[in-house]
């Protein structure tokens, strides 16, 4: 409980900050982790990036659903630079090869990115609310985005329903031939989801453009001034790990 507590007010406290605070942040935080060169660098990395999504609300059957989807895409990566990679062997398998050292620090240093770039995208989509995006678009020009930006919200959760109703069906019948025809209907439903979905704002545009631009508006508290420094520096400091990644 005590946890909880603590997550909610550190959550409030992030959201206080300045909007382009938030901003560099995340952009900063997809930097330090394209330009990551060490397993060691990449751990820091993916740590801090852990605790800021944490800090920020983010529950933690959320990052456990994301750590079961990116097992389906590290496991063949690992297994496959294990098992192809020459080198030293750890673990000879006779005629089939064997594992080497040189592939499972490959295999665990690509792994190991593709996770840290795939929190890096999920703390930078989490660091920026709906209606901020909507107000910079609107701000900069970029009004054509504004349709798909809407459409995010909705479309995620009618596709996650549709897909989970499908997968559960097909784990019912347990039936591998069965495969093909589920995918093919993931994919139908998700494409009658979009037009609908597509059809359905059309038919209510205009929708609110969201809140003034937080560059715009008002000066802020000092609390919120507090928090919009504390997130500055710590976007300087994953400026500086992007800097020295290489």
């Amino acid at each position: 409980m005590m946890l909880a507590t603590l997550r909610q007010r550190c959550a409030g406290y992030v959201w206080e900050s300045h909007a382009a605070s938030r901003l560099l942040l995340g952009l900063f935080c997809l930097a330090a982790g394209l330009r990551s060169s060490s397993m060691t660098h990449a751990l820091v990395l993916l740590g801090i990036i852990l605790l800021l999504l944490l800090g920020l609300g983010t529950p933690v059957a959320t990052v456990g659903r994301a750590l079961k989807v990116l097992a389906f895409l590290v496991l063949p990566i690992l297994i496959l630079h294990m098992w192809l990679t020459p080198g030293r062997l750890l673990i000879s398998l006779g005629r089939f090869g064997g594992i080497s050292a040189e592939g499972l620090e490959h295999g665990g240093w690509l792994s190991l990115h593709l996770v840290l770039m795939y929190f890096s995208a999920m703390l930078f989509s989490r660091l920026v609310s709906l209606q901020e995006w909507m107000s910079l678009t609107s701000v900069c020009g970029g009004r054509r985005l504004q349709p798909y930006l809407m459409l995010l919200m909705p479309l995620a959760r009618q596709v996650r329903w549709r897909t989970q109703t499908l997968a559960r069906q097909w784990r019912q019948r347990g039936t591998w031939r069965e495969l093909p025809l589920t995918l093919s209907a993931v994919t139908a439903q998700c494409m009658s989801v979009s037009r609908h979905q597509a059809d359905a704002l059309w038919m209510r545009w205009p929708a609110p453009a969201g809140v003034a631009h937080p560059i715009f508006a008002a000066g802020p508290s000092m609390r919120a001034w507090t928090a919009t420094l504390l997130i500055l520096l710590i976007a300087a400091v994953m400026l500086a790990a992007a800097m020295v990644g290489r």
